[in-house]
């Protein structure tokens, strides 16, 4: 085809696209030419050489071929239709505006569908997750109403967590934090760490710390006895952060941690008999408490309080205040409660001194005057009896060398302690127990450890420091080395799983009376 070109005068007022624009643009500039007709006198064309290279002729393509250019009608029609949907399906005056608007007015709609959707959405999984996560509160809401307490408790002799699981403690000692060097020991040779997943892999569910006033008091600094590397959460705390962090740690192991106040001095070797001196009052001991609850009220694993070590030259319902364990414990108890309901109180026996034996037993061993008297405080549940027995590798008792032993040794525990919790109600829950494991202590360990099994009792062993002197420990002297005959002999004792029950400890801690 042979194309029409005409070149037309241009006044200064003519629009003149620039040189620059594309062939494409100049192109859609000569639409006025419609093929069929050829010049449109209305519109004056820029002036465009056929022998330019970038020329296209303005009906055909890029590639040649030729193209039908619409009309300025045929793009009105075009308009009217889009998009796909007439002005009288929609009702609008002005066909292109109308579809715009009522365009907009659909998104509008639409927006406002989804945002509903959403807020739908997002209440939804709160909903869900408010429920995941407060069905445990709300069901110890429920035992709460029921009169069952929180954490563990004792009934009808035995220890219990929620309505009707029995508790078994499978524990040990883990002593230092009374000492002067103000950290647990072995803290040179391993970590904290590998102590907690000891306990894991024994089956260990508790862990009783020995603390001592003097120590809590001062809240310095240790001086020396960790290495920082092995123990970097440890390292650079005065006594109660590192304290609490190493609740706190063992909490990640799902290991409960009972709190002893063990010594008034952190130098005493042995008790003098009282839970005062001269140096300390009666009223600093309950003092050390109310910080300890303060510090500690609100850590999960945090079961109970052994309210002071072996008070052996003590005497239980007396009329001498002075020496009166039974008062100061109800006494301290029920002020410890106020904050920390949910701690099992540990209240240990006395000593020979306090009578009701015929047999003399070993420092807190005697329950024999509690089964008549036992200790009464605000929240009676909340109460464990804990005595401390040995065997020959620490003293040699008289009733060690009769012919009858090791046969005759449940009668005499029936007689210094075993007796208690049936007569009590109150669980009894050893807190010391242990030897060297050689011998004719071998022999009583057994023996004891059959004692335990046949009664239900709870326990916690002494110890874990291989260097007890009179006992040795659950780790040889270097802190990685396991005594597998003592860890034989405890492999049979029941241990209660912590995580399996740890919504009665974890939803309690603002429980009150």
């Amino acid at each position: 085809m042979k194309h029409k070109y005409v070149q037309l005068p241009q006044d200064e007022d003519d629009d003149v696209r620039p040189s620059s624009s594309s062939p494409r643009q100049r192109r859609r500039a000569t639409t006025a030419m419609d093929n069929r007709t050829g010049v449109n006198s209305d519109y004056i064309a820029p002036s465009i050489s056929p022998a330019a290279p970038d020329y296209i002729p303005p009906d055909t393509s890029d590639d040649g071929h030729r193209v039908n250019i619409p009309s300025d009608q045929d793009w009105g029609s075009r308009r009217m239709r889009f998009p796909l949907k007439s002005d009288e399906t929609w009702g609008s005056k002005n066909t292109a505006n109308g579809m715009r608007s009522l365009y907009v007015k659909k998104s509008r709609f639409t927006c406002i569908g989804w945002w509903v959707l959403g807020i739908l959405i997002f209440m939804l999984v709160v909903t869900v997750t408010a429920l995941i996560f407060k069905r445990d509160s709300l069901y110890t809401a429920l035992l709460r109403k029921q009169g069952i307490p929180p954490g563990l408790y004792s009934r009808d002799g035995l220890l219990y967590v929620g309505k009707d699981t029995q508790f078994r403690i499978k524990g040990f000692s883990w002593y230092g934090f009374e000492e002067p060097s103000h950290v647990p020991g072995g803290m040179l040779r391993t970590s904290a760490r590998s102590i907690f997943e000891f306990a894991n892999e024994h089956s260990f569910n508790a862990i009783r710390v020995p603390l001592s006033v003097e120590n809590i008091v001062a809240n310095s600094l240790p001086s020396g006895g960790i290495t920082p590397f092995q123990n970097p959460e440890l390292t650079g705390l005065p006594y109660m952060d590192m304290v609490l962090a190493l609740v706190r740690m063992a909490s990640e192991y799902n290991i409960l941690i009972l709190l002893d106040v063990h010594r008034l001095e952190s130098h005493e070797i042995q008790s003098k008999g009282f839970w005062y001196s001269d140096a300390i009052p009666e009223e600093r001991l309950f003092l050390v408490w109310q910080k300890l609850c303060d510090t500690f009220k609100d850590e999960w694993n945090v079961m109970g309080a052994d309210l002071f070590n072996e008070p052996w030259d003590s005497l239980w319902n007396t009329t001498d205040k002075k020496a009166d364990w039974k008062r100061a414990s109800e006494q301290l108890g029920n002020k410890l409660h106020e904050k920390c309901p949910s701690w099992l109180l540990f209240i240990e026996g006395v000593g020979s001194r306090a009578g009701g034996t015929e047999t003399n037993t070993f420092w807190s061993e005697n329950l024999a005057a509690m089964q008549n008297a036992p200790p009464e405080v605000h929240l009676q549940n909340k109460v464990a009896l804990s005595p401390h027995v040995y065997g020959p590798g620490v003293h040699v008792q008289s009733y060690f060398k009769l012919p009858e032993f090791p046969d005759n040794m449940p009668k005499i525990w029936d007689h210094h302690f075993g007796r208690a919790s049936e007569r009590t109600g109150l669980a009894t829950v050893v807190g010391e127990w242990g030897g060297v494991y050689v011998d004719q202590d071998k022999v009583w360990q057994q023996e004891f450890a059959e004692y335990v099994l046949k009664k239900k009792i709870g326990f916690f062993y002494w110890c874990l420091n291989p260097e007890s002197g009179d006992t040795g420990g659950l780790l040889k002297s270097d802190w990685k080395t396991p005594e597998r005959e003592k860890l034989k002999l405890l492999e049979r004792m029941p241990s209660t799983s912590v995580e399996d029950n740890a919504v009665h400890f974890k939803y309690w801690r603002w429980w009150r009376t």
